[in-house]
């Protein structure tokens, strides 16, 4: 079919089914306070150019490995930045867990997000002051961060994920310790010019992830090709081959710790040019 064409404010419980795949974005999409819109698995969900999904109630976003959810371009021929960003906002219902197992809340799982982070040059998943679970999901061809993080709510898991060619990888602002991503890979993102690494840690805890393959060219920036920590925790992070064309103590390939309150403990290193400390 010629698919679904959504817009506007949903302020009841709505279900996206894949029989009416796929849901085309004409127009901003807000979900409001006490509503739920649930994505069914296989849907894919198509931006027109700069329009944006805000999440203040929940989004239940849960596909499967064989079938994923996939939030993306409506062009002919996909770019990075043709469309917005998907914005959890500070209303919007955190997830909750018994031990690791979900049990509620706005979710992520087994998505694709691609081709957005147009709207403002500020992340293709924007996450403020909320704490989705963000599962097994991928997040790629941003023209700015894949994921960016400026403040959470109960605590922000992002688990298994893949954040790859992007401008940024993952951005963590702000002094909030209430984040965890781990087991993630975050590779192959070119911050350019007046950019930042390809995980920049300004608070949370950082465990077992690899980030690798991470290219940064700014000639005049304290940061690095893979990683730049702030205020974050780091352990058991594999971090390597990134680079950086300037390479120097101010802006390496691999790491730059900007903070002395960062702790950075148990990482295996290769392959990065320099280290800075």
């Amino acid at each position: 079919g010629s698919g679904t064409a959504v817009s506007g404010i949903i302020s009841s419980t709505t279900t996206w089914s894949a029989d009416d795949s796929p849901f085309v974005v004409t127009e901003d999409i807000l979900i409001n306070e006490g509503a739920t819109l649930t994505i069914e698995a296989g849907v894919t969900v198509k931006f027109v150019e700069d329009k944006v999904m805000q999440v203040s109630g929940t989004l239940i976003a849960q596909g499967t490995s064989s079938s994923k959810i996939t939030f993306t371009s409506n062009a002919s021929s996909p770019a990075a930045g043709d469309w917005g960003n998907i914005q959890f906002l500070d209303a919007s219902v955190d997830a909750t867990f018994n031990g690791e197992t979900y049990t509620g809340g706005s979710i992520m799982e087994y998505c694709i997000v691609e081709y957005g982070g147009g709207e403002g040059g500020i992340g293709m998943l924007k996450i403020s002051s909320s704490s989705p679970f963000i599962h097994y999901s991928e997040l790629r061809y941003s023209s700015s961060q894949g994921m960016l993080v400026s403040g959470t709510g109960t605590y922000l898991w992002v688990n298994n994920c893949d954040i790859h060619h992007n401008r940024n990888g993952a951005y963590v602002s702000g002094s909030d310790d209430k984040v965890l991503f781990s087991y993630n890979t975050i590779r192959d993102n070119s911050p350019g010019d007046n950019g930042y690494a390809g995980l920049m840690a300004g608070s949370g805890t950082f465990s077992h992830n690899t980030i690798k393959n991470n290219t940064f060219d700014d000639d005049d920036s304290e940061s690095a090709g893979g990683v730049r920590i702030d205020n974050g925790s780091l352990d058991h992070n594999i971090i390597s081959g990134n680079s950086n064309t300037r390479n120097d103590s101010r802006s390496p390939g691999g790491v730059f710790i900007y903070s002395s309150g960062s702790i950075f403990d148990h990482n295996l290193i290769s392959d990065n040019g320099d280290l800075a400390v």
